[in-house]
């Protein structure tokens, strides 16, 4: 079973043209990733490939049935789970024939299915979904629940092409685990687009793509990473190597039209006292002339071909350049209590509390914490109550610091209605000068096109950056630093960058993360388990 496209081209309705002559294969059975920056079209090749998008030009091929998983849910929301699932029609007819309709159409869209309502129950059991139903309204579900139904289609469709966008961002440890070991035993063809390294790891090959096209990696996750050093260094030879031309190459144009200009100087003075032909003299000054024009167009084109190719690979570093972030230290003692909790316990309107045994803890400056627990648990709402946005309902929560920076995976703390160069302001707590606030976004990579363009248009790997900057920005840096699954909605570039700040911020840390990858590299002491 494969997937073949031959020049697939799409462009956004706004006129901004996201995949152009877009070629590449997935052959039978392979594991195959795709990866590279927010808004290459990664997403938007997917639904290509699974048949809910048409292509504006090219073709693509898909030889065999498709099972596609998408990255967001929201067109579902008014749907029950069987009709996300698209066995809706099934599970009716089977009602109407079991209430006595012996209409044939029935028979013929039940297509002698009769086991589909315990297919359908067993396939929710296995991804853990033991109370969702076929008439559950998908809305109902959280972003992990929303997921593994999804998985469970696999299980009653029997696809042999499957598509993946982002199948990780929700899930938890143990669903996480699940899917890694069936992506490692499934016979599937499939095409994975992802930014959890753990599953790119169980890929191959590699597809990345960028504005340049898409670059093909015959092997996992970490020879492309191999791959792209060798090419970041190459890259940088070659800024350097035609750099050092171009200075040549104007070097040699300066001295040739000095030689040129001395030549003409004692030309003229020889023509002066020369007993030649008046024709003769006209001939060798046009023939002179001709060879110096010839040459001064070669020298001209060569520094422009030159400064081109300089432009272009600017243009590729650009792309690819990783920012180096340095957030300050915590100026407060290790060990100092920051947050105790005595027999705490939360919960919502109308709804009973949280957690059936209340939490009692202590976290302390220095501490490197990663809470963890199911989905559901209640990881994000104890984030929400450390930080103030709720209130216990039972129990006491003594709080002594008033530094907390929070970066959740939606970034609210981004206003969606400024524009970038306004949401640095607000948090310009030092009054850096215009100059030097726009200097500061430049080095997060937002160029002065972007400084007037609303935050809602961010990309996620945009919003976090600016983030960032807003986290640099302030007056003093925070006691503790509040992460809530944060890299969901990034890229592999950006969430190095994150991951390189993280690490080398000499601070209190507090994660909810699912990320292993991420976990390990930003050095984790202990863990808060619900």
């Amino acid at each position: 079973m494969q997937i073949i496209t031959k020049d697939i081209s799409f462009t956004l309705p706004k006129g901004k043209q996201i995949l152009h002559n877009i070629n590449f294969s997935i052959g039978d059975q392979a594991k195959a990733a795709l990866v590279g920056d927010n808004g290459t079209g990664k997403s938007t090749l997917l639904r290509i490939a699974s048949g809910t998008l048409s292509p504006q030009k090219g073709s693509i091929k898909v030889t065999g049935t498709s099972w596609f998983i998408p990255q967001h849910y929201g067109q579902f929301d008014s749907l029950t789970v069987a009709e996300a699932l698209q066995i809706h029609p099934k599970i009716t007819a089977l009602q109407a024939i079991e209430n006595g309709l012996s209409d044939p159409s029935h028979f013929e869209t039940l297509s002698e299915d009769w086991t589909i309502h315990e297919r359908l129950q067993n396939a929710l059991s296995q991804w853990g979904l033991f109370s969702v139903q076929a008439d559950t309204p998908f809305r109902s579900l959280s972003g992990g629940q929303k997921t593994r139904v999804f998985l469970a289609g696999i299980e009653l469709h029997h696809p042999d092409i499957l598509l993946m966008d982002e199948p990780t961002n929700h899930l938890d440890r143990p669903a996480r685990q699940q899917l890694y070991h069936f992506i490692r035993q499934t016979s599937c063809t499939l095409l994975i687009v992802s930014h959890d390294r753990e599953l790119l790891e169980l890929c191959n090959p590699i597809h990345e793509l960028s504005s340049a096209g898409m670059q093909t990696y015959g092997g996992n996750y970490s020879f492309y990473e191999e791959q792209k050093q060798i090419e970041t260094e190459a890259l940088e030879q070659k800024i350097e190597h035609t750099k050092k031309e171009i200075s040549a190459a104007r070097k040699a144009h300066r001295e040739t039209m000095q030689r040129k200009q001395k030549m003409d100087a004692q030309s003229a003075r020889k023509g002066k006292t020369a007993n030649l032909p008046p024709i003769v003299k006209n001939a060798r000054g046009s023939k002179a002339e001709n060879s110096a024009s010839r040459l001064k167009v070669y020298m001209k084109t060569k520094i422009n071909t030159d400064v081109t190719r300089l432009q272009q690979l600017s243009k590729q570093r650009k792309e690819a350049k990783q920012i180096r972030v340095s957030v300050g230290h915590s100026p407060l003692h290790s060990g100092k209590i920051l947050f105790e909790a005595k027999r705490m316990n939360v919960a919502y309107p109308d709804s009973d509390m949280l957690w059936n045994t209340p939490l009692s803890f202590v976290i302390r400056s220095g501490e490197r914490i990663r809470i963890t627990g199911k989905n559901g648990s209640g990881k994000s709402t104890l984030i929400r109550t450390l930080h103030q946005q709720l209130k216990p309902a039972g129990g006491e929560l003594i709080i002594q610091t008033r530094s907390v920076f929070l970066l959740d995976q939606e970034y609210r703390l981004i206003g969606r209605e400024r524009t970038v160069l306004e949401q640095a302001k607000l948090f310009n707590e030092n009054q850096k000068p215009d100059h030097e606030l726009k200097t500061v976004l430049v080095r997060f990579l937002f160029d002065p096109d972007t400084w007037d363009q609303p935050c809602c248009t961010l990309s996620g790997g945009e919003m976090m950056r600016l983030s960032l900057c807003c986290l640099i920005l302030q007056s003093s840096q925070p006691d503790v630093i509040m992460l809530d699954e944060p890299a969901n909605n990034l890229d592999l570039r950006n969430i190095r960058i994150l991951t390189d700040t993280i690490a080398a911020y000499q601070g209190t840390l507090i994660v909810v993360s699912h990320d292993e990858h991420f976990i390990r590299e930003i050095g984790i002491d202990c863990k808060l388990h619900l």
